[in-house]
């Protein structure tokens, strides 16, 4: 063994070739059309990244998980005796396939949970006579579309045949239980969390290793299962932590946050409904949250593979949901392309009552921080007189430390000027008013590498009127200003 270290000097030259074909190949490995096998295997290929150089903020990002309180081992975690337990409602969604459909059904008998438990089966348009007859013998009468209809369709059409339920809990056909205390694992962490509107297992192959420890997106729309083909008890996985998303295929729901925020978007017909529901429990304030304690088996595209002859309808459903995505949320996502954001603002505002009055752009920082991106808030006063929770969520700092960023931020014309010092590679201009502006004088029509970003489509209009375009990120600040008042967050 040598007791010497070996010095290597690596030049750019190097290194970019290699990250243009890393990227080349994720793009491959995300795009629907690649087939799903091909795709498995890129999968498998590019997790050997995990911990590599491709990850290298990584400790940064869960020390301020941890900071946050936004990640827990799962043994620092209560299991508390209850009375009284919250009722469920579990919704599997059916097409064919009899065989997954009996082991899902028969090993979801094995759920152990002390409350009250309601199954509810959604049949998309079986043939399959077996599947058919499968579903007639339960001791609940299911639900049945005579028409292929999308997955968030079948789901909220299950949850709302189901009125009064407190948790409703996603179980795909292609999943069983080998842990009976799976569901009490679940919502126990939901009551615990008053905020966690979306909760998801611990996913696992057949052989064991994991599929899914929650979801990380990528500035592209992407999305990456955390902790994927890791032994199960991998230490990694051990932890409850705040995460973008979780797929759908074991995601419970909380029936107040239904109430708030609605259902599932029917818009898409397959695919991205779950990580843009976890991207709107970021916007309203609500939180998503993976459970490591919570374990179920998954045979990951089961259903699809079983069913070919469908195969060219599910995939037409994959890519305009992607195609859907993509329109309403890349926009956002890019905000945040390779590095952190950085937003220039005002001082906090302080009310005659002594409360603080927390503006628009405040409930951008804490969107973007919800939604799990890196943001830093400057303002142009070295006593921004916030209160401990603003250095918990995101840091808060004076304007003159700001000299570079990779995203900046400016909130309001007047800070277009403010910050033209600064280095950053991507610029945006957050307008939360545009009464006031005039295109002919204002800085923020001259500065046109300035993306702009409002609040609501009748401000993109007027801006449209004036000769620039926007982009709309809505429902920024009304819903954290809510959980802030109601101290939630």
């Amino acid at each position: 063994m040598a007791d010497k270290g070996i010095r290597a000097e690596v030049s750019l030259r190097d290194v970019e070739p290699v990250k243009s074909f890393i990227a080349k190949i994720v793009s491959i490995k995300d795009d629907p059309a690649t087939p799903m096998e091909v795709r498995t295997r890129l999968r498998e290929a590019c997790s050997c990244l995990a911990g590599g150089f491709g990850n290298a903020d990584e400790p940064a990002r869960i020390e301020k998980a941890r900071v946050r309180g936004w990640r827990f081992h799962a043994e620092e975690i209560e299991h508390p005796q209850r009375e009284n337990w919250p009722s469920v409602c579990i919704v599997i969604p059916v097409f064919n396939s009899p065989e997954l459909l009996k082991r899902c059904l028969v090993s979801l008998m094995r759920t152990d949970y002390p409350g009250q438990v309601c199954y509810m089966a959604v049949d998309n348009a079986s043939t399959d006579p077996e599947t058919l007859c499968i579903l007639v013998k339960q001791p609940f009468t299911p639900l049945r579309f005579d028409e292929p209809q999308g997955f968030a369709t079948a789901v909220n059409t299950g949850i709302k045949s189901c009125p009064g339920f407190d948790y409703y809990v996603l179980f795909n056909q292609d999943c069983r239980v080998i842990d009976e205390q799976w569901l009490t694992h679940l919502i126990n962490w939901m009551e615990l969390r008053p905020r966690c509107a979306v909760a998801g297992a611990k996913l696992l192959y057949d052989n064991g290793s994991v599929q899914h420890a929650g979801i990380r997106l990528g500035a592209n729309g992407d999305a990456h299962h955390i902790g994927y083909m890791l032994d199960c008890d991998a230490p990694e996985v051990q932890f409850y932590e705040k995460v973008s998303a979780v797929t759908g295929a074991v995601l419970a729901i909380r029936s107040a946050f239904i109430e708030e925020a609605g259902l599932l978007d029917e818009g898409y017909l397959f695919g991205c409904e779950d990580i843009e529901y976890g991207l709107r429990a970021s916007i309203y304030g609500w939180e998503t949250w993976y459970v490591p304690d919570a374990v179920v088996c998954h045979s990951d595209h089961a259903v699809s593979k079983d069913n070919k002859p469908s195969d060219g309808r599910i995939r037409a459903w994959q890519e305009e949901s992607h195609r859907k995505f993509c329109r309403e949320w890349i926009p956002f996502l890019q905000m945040a392309v390779g590095g952190k954001i950085a937003i220039a603002m005002p001082g906090w505002y302080n009310s005659d009552e002594g409360c603080y009055s927390f503006c628009m752009e405040v409930g951008l920082a804490y969107y973007l921080t919800n939604c799990g991106i890196e943001t830093t808030v400057y303002v142009n006063d070295n006593d921004p007189g916030a209160p401990p929770l603003h250095s918990r969520l995101f840091d808060v700092r004076p304007l003159s430390d700001l000299d570079k960023a990779d995203i900046l931020v400016a909130v309001g014309a007047e800070f277009v000027e403010q910050t033209a010092r600064v280095e950053a590679r991507r610029r945006f201009l957050w307008l939360p008013q545009i009464e006031d502006l005039q295109p002919d004088n204002d800085p923020a029509f001259r500065q046109t590498e300035y993306s702009i970003i409002v609040a609501t489509e009748k401000n993109a209009e007027a801006l449209s009127k004036m000769g620039r375009t926007a982009v709309v990120i809505p429902e920024i600040g009304r819903h954290y200003l809510n959980a802030l008042i109601g101290g939630n967050l």
